[in-house]
């Protein structure tokens, strides 16, 4: 009988900075697992679908292709972007097939059990992917908000205040806690903390959810040559290129001042009941800065109003 490559699709997901790409080089440190870099799939090529047409349509399909081929990272999956429009092309396939088409480009040797992608902003999109790839399974990384608040604080996307970035926080566990319990099956949940403190445990039990053997060659991810990521364009992932060090858990005690603190906890308090998050200061200390809870979505929209006008007339 003849053995069909059929690899499981798996996606690392979790709010930016949380220590999703640490966890991606750790697994893909392992020989059974591929994982390549962020897709924005979703967001940027489903989602837009009824602008693309029918995929039964030729031409509609070279559209998606002559799209999907801009985006970033895409050539990192290892296709040429002839032979990629060429496939999509000559094939009557849907947004499943091409999804899963890519994956796959990361295992040409046909020997790993798993593909897929580290893409924290895909947690929004959970539904959709099963939709897509219904064999798909998650990994939800989770951090302290404080600690993901004083990482943001370093790279170029922040909102650029502390409710803004706090905000974001919530979003994502949000996303996560509205799922229904039949697709939180398919959702393995760790904690950074935990995995910066007993790396070996937690990575022990992670491979044994994902039903591969644990190997410790995944303590040495710093090692690999072939990283998803160049710190060159991508300066605040250096920390993933060392061992891992367990003062990077608390650096924003001594990072953050109070009031930061405060305005963190005001917004995630209740998530950060849920996941145990010890809090420093009362939910009264937090009404001092209300107004700012208030305003900020007034004027994350205003924001985008102007962006709008501002590029599109």
């Amino acid at each position: 009988m003849k053995n069909f490559y059929c690899p499981k699709p798996l996606f690392i997901v979790g709010c930016p900075r949380s220590g999703t790409t640490l966890l991606q080089e750790m697994l893909n440190a392992h020989h059974e697992i591929a994982l390549g870099p962020e897709l924005f799939f979703i967001r940027m090529i489903y989602h837009k679908r009824k602008k693309f047409g029918d995929l039964s349509i030729r031409k509609n399909r070279r559209m998606v292709g002559e799209t999907i081929i801009t985006l970033n990272n895409f050539t990192e999956f290892g296709f040429e972007k002839k032979e990629f429009l060429d496939w999509i092309k000559e094939n009557n396939v849907d947004y499943g097939d091409i999804y899963r088409r890519i994956l796959e480009q990361l295992d040409k040797k046909h020997k790993v059990k798993y593909i897929g992608v580290k893409t924290p902003n895909n947690m929004l999109y959970i539904k959709e992917i099963i939709n897509l790839i219904p064999d798909a399974q998650f990994i939800n990384i989770i951090r302290d908000p404080r600690a993901v608040v004083n990482s943001w604080s370093k790279v170029p996307w922040s909102t650029g205040t502390i409710v803004g970035d706090a905000t974001i926080w919530n979003r994502y566990m949000k996303a996560y806690h509205r799922l229904p319990d039949n697709i939180k099956t398919k959702i393995y949940l760790i904690r950074f903390d935990d995995l910066v403190n007993d790396t070996i445990g937690q990575l022990t039990k992670l491979t044994e959810f994902l039903g591969v053997q644990y190997n410790e060659i995944m303590l040495s991810y710093y090692n690999n040559k072939k990283m998803s990521f160049s710190s060159t364009a991508e300066p605040w992932k250096k920390n993933v290129q060392k061992p891992i060090k367990n003062e990077r858990i608390n650096a924003w005690k001594q990072q953050l001042s109070e009031a930061d603190i405060i305005r963190v906890e005001g917004v995630c308090r209740r998530y950060m009941k849920v996941y145990n998050f010890n809090m420093r200061y009362s939910r009264l200390k937090s009404l001092r800065y209300i107004h700012e809870y208030i305003i900020y979505p007034y004027w994350t929209f205003a924001k985008r109003k102007m962006m709008k006008i501002f590029l599109c007339g």
